[in-house]
């Protein structure tokens, strides 16, 4: 799960390109764009029954059909800049994907290229 939050009035200046991604990741934008900046990762706790935590839930829900794992309480966070106007990407991550190991997942992207 992952949210991302920008000042409204951005998406009409240098962040305007948000509204124009369609199907391409979010990180196309980010990581390529030599303009951008981003502050070091860091971590936060959801509270249960706290707002972030709610939305996720409801989010999850409507998204899978079943409810968000109790699990999912940790979120990681960092705020990339362009032109000095931030933009904050925040991501949960289901206690499901800690399990599975990174050669797994390698694994399974070469099987999808073939």
């Amino acid at each position: 799960w992952a949210r991302s939050v920008a000042p409204r009035a951005t998406l009409a200046g240098p962040w305007r390109a948000l509204l124009g991604l369609g199907s391409r990741p979010l990180a196309d934008l980010l990581f390529n764009e030599p303009r951008v900046t981003r502050t070091p990762l860091e971590r936060e706790r959801l509270r249960l029954g706290g707002p972030l935590r709610t939305r996720l839930a409801r989010q999850w829900r409507a998204a899978t059909g079943e409810t968000a794992p109790r699990g999912m309480l940790w979120a990681r966070s960092s705020v990339f800049r362009k032109h000095g106007v931030p933009l904050r990407v925040m991501e949960v991550f289901s206690p499901s994907f800690a399990a599975v190991r990174p050669e797994r997942l390698r694994r399974r992207a070469q099987d999808k290229r073939r």
